[in-house]
C-alpha cells in the first residue's frame, strides 16, 4: 500500500511538469526541431521489411532466382545471341543483331571480300558463266549473312538463266522477305527487282495467279515501271487462258466418253462425228485421231482412216504408234498397197519387234503378194538420189522387204520404184500441216486454227 501511494505522487508530478512545459513556447518548438532531424536522418522501411513475416510457398518461389540451365547462345558478327532452339522461338533466322565494336569491324571485313567476290561474280554472269556466278554470289552470302539483299537478287537471275525456276523463286522471296523486315537495309529498286524476278520465274512455272500477285507488288515498289505494266497484263491473259483450257479440256472428256459410248455399241458415224468436235478443240490429240481412225476402218473409208493413222502417229504416244501402224497396214491392204503394207508393220516392228500381230501381218501381206504374182521391188543400187539413200538409212529390218511406198500425192515416182498413189483416188484434197496452224482433216468445215506462241519468250536478266 506504501509503494503504491509512492508510485501515484511520483506520476502526478511528472504530468505537472509536463503541463508546464507544455505551455511553454520555447519547449515546444525544441521539441519540433528534435522531431524535423530525426525524420531526416531516419531511413524508409524497404519492401523487404514490409512484409508479413510469413509468405506461402508459392511466393516464396516466385520471389527466388530462375535456376536451371542457360539458355543456349551463338556466335554472330562476334557477339553471343541467345537462341531458343530448333523449334522457331527465340531470335528468328532474319534478324540482324546489334555488333559490339570488334563485331563491327569483322562485319567491315568482310563486306570487303563480299563486295570483291560479287564484281567476281557479276563479271562471271555477264561471260554466261552462270554456274561460277551462283558459286560466287553464294560465297558473299556466307560472309555478309543478311545484310545485302542484292546478293540474293543477282544469285536469283543466275538461277533463272539455269533454269533453276524453283531457286530463284525461294531466293526472291528471301530478299523480298528481308527487305520488308529491315527497310532501311534496302530500297524500292531492289525490291521491284526481286518481285519482277519472281514473277517471271513463275511464269516458267505456269504459275500464272501468283506470278500477276508479284509483278502487282512490283508495281506498288515501282508505280511507274512499265515493263512491270506489261509483264502484269500478260500474266493475267495467260491466267485467263488456262482458265479456258480447264474448261475445253473437261468438254474433251464429255465428249470422247460419249464417242467410246457410240463406239461401243456399234454407232461408228456418230462415234467419228464426236471425235471429229473433239479435233476441233484439241487439234493435237492423238488418241481421238486414233479412235476415229478405228470408225474409218469399219466404215470402209480407208483413205481417211490412213490420213488419221498418221496424224496418230505423229501426235501420239508409243503405245498408240504401234497400233496405228496395224491400222495403216491393214488399210493399204485393203487398198491392195501390199508394198506399203508391209512398210507399215516394219515400222510397228521397230517400236515393238515382239508383236505377234505385227508379224502375222508381215506373213499374210508376203503371203498375198505371192499369190497375186506381185514380184517384190527392185533393190536400190547406185543412182543419183541422195534423198532415196537418206530414206535407205533410216530403215532396216531383219527380213526382206521392198522399199518404202509413200502416200503423198503430187511426188514423182523415183528410180527406186516406189508406187505413188494417184490424185484420182483421194477422196478429197490432202491437207497440208504447217507449224502454228492446222485443218481438221475430215471435217467437212475446213476451219484453219490458230495456235499462241508459247509465253513467256527467253530473256536475259540485268544484275545489280
Amino acid at each position: 500500500m506504501g509503494l503504491l501511494l509512492i508510485w501515484f505522487t511520483w506520476a502526478t508530478r511528472r504530468v505537472s511538469d509536463g503541463w508546464q512545459n507544455y505551455r511553454n513556447p520555447s519547449y515546444i518548438v525544441g521539441c519540433t526541431l528534435r522531431l524535423a532531424d530525426s525524420a531526416k536522418t531516419t531511413p524508409e522501411p524497404s519492401a523487404r521489411d514490409t512484409e508479413p513475416a510469413t509468405r506461402s510457398p508459392a511466393q516464396a518461389a516466385a520471389s527466388e532466382p530462375p535456376s536451371g540451365p542457360a539458355e543456349p547462345t551463338e556466335e554472330v558478327d562476334g557477339r553471343a545471341v541467345s537462341v531458343k532452339g530448333d523449334s522457331g522461338e527465340g531470335r528468328e533466322a532474319d534478324e540482324l543483331p546489334q555488333l559490339s565494336q570488334e563485331g563491327e569491324k569483322d562485319l567491315a571485313l568482310k563486306r570487303a571480300l563480299a563486295n570483291d567476290m560479287k564484281s567476281r561474280a557479276n563479271a562471271k554472269y555477264k561471260e554466261k558463266q552462270f554456274e561460277l556466278a551462283i558459286d560466287l554470289y553464294t560465297e558473299a552470302i556466307d560472309l555478309t549473312g543478311n545484310r545485302n539483299f542484292v546478293l540474293f537478287t543477282n544469285r536469283a537471275a543466275g538461277y533463272y538463266q539455269l533454269g533453276r525456276m524453283e531457286d530463284c523463286v525461294n531466293d526472291c522471296e528471301t530478299a523480298l522477305r528481308l527487305g520488308q523486315k529491315h527497310p532501311e537495309l534496302t530500297d524500292s529498286n531492289t525490291m521491284h527487282r526481286a518481285s519482277l524476278r519472281k514473277g517471271n520465274a513463275l511464269m516458267k512455272l505456269m504459275q500464272y495467279a501468283e506470278a500477276r500477285d508479284a509483278y502487282n507488288t512490283a508495281l506498288r515498289h515501282k508505280f511507274d515501271s512499265s515493263e512491270a505494266e506489261k509483264k502484269y497484263q500478260q500474266a493475267n491473259a495467260a491466267l485467263k487462258r488456262k482458265a479456258q483450257q480447264v474448261d475445253v479440256q473437261a468438254k474433251c472428256d464429255r465428249l470422247l466418253e460419249q464417242a467410246d459410248g457410240c463406239f461401243a455399241e456399234g454407232e461408228f458415224g456418230n462415234a467419228a462425228a464426236l471425235y471429229t468436235q473433239v479435233l476441233r478443240k484439241q487439234p493435237e490429240l492423238g488418241i481421238a485421231y486414233g479412235k476415229r481412225a478405228s470408225c474409218h476402218m469399219k466404215l470402209g473409208t480407208f483413205l481417211d482412216a490412213l490420213e488419221d493413222a498418221g496424224c496418230c502417229i505423229r501426235y501420239g504416244k508409243r503405245e498408240e504408234k504401234v497400233e496405228m501402224y496395224k491400222i495403216r497396214a491393214r488399210a493399204l491392204m485393203f487398198l491392195k498397197e501390199y508394198e506399203g503394207a508391209i512398210e507399215a508393220y516394219g515400222k510397228g516392228l521397230e517400236i515393238d519387234p515382239l508383236d505377234p500381230d505385227l508379224v502375222d501381218g508381215v506373213r499374210k501381206c508376203t503371203m498375198e503378194m505371192h499369190a497375186l504374182n506381185i514380184p517384190p521391188a527392185p533393190s536400190h543400187g547406185d543412182d543419183d538420189d541422195d534423198d532415196d539413200d537418206e530414206l535407205d538409212k533410216e530403215y532396216s529390218a531383219p527380213y526382206p522387204v521392198p522399199p518404202r511406198t509413200p502416200l503423198e500425192p503430187g511426188r514423182p515416182p523415183t528410180s527406186s520404184g516406189r508406187v505413188i498413189l494417184p490424185q484420182p483416188m483421194l477422196s478429197r484434197p490432202p491437207t497440208a500441216i504447217v507449224p502454228g496452224q492446222m485443218e481438221l482433216i475430215g471435217d467437212k468445215e475446213r476451219g484453219a486454227i490458230s495456235r499462241p506462241p508459247d509465253f513467256p519468250q527467253p530473256m536475259q536478266m540485268d544484275i545489280d
